[in-house]
């Protein structure tokens, strides 16, 4: 999936009445979660150990 339409399916599960502030915020922790799992994925994630 593009950029594009992981920002399109986040916008798109969100509430009709929610604020600019609450789209932004939203799109700022989905990029988080996906950084977060490509780091993990290629090894660098840090350890509980």
């Amino acid at each position: 999936m593009s950029d594009k339409e992981l920002v399109l399916n986040a916008v798109s599960n969100l509430p009709n009445n929610v604020s600019y502030d609450e789209i932004i915020h939203s799109l700022y922790i989905r990029a988080k979660f996906e950084n977060g799992i490509e780091q993990i994925k290629s090894g660098n994630g840090i350890s509980n150990e």
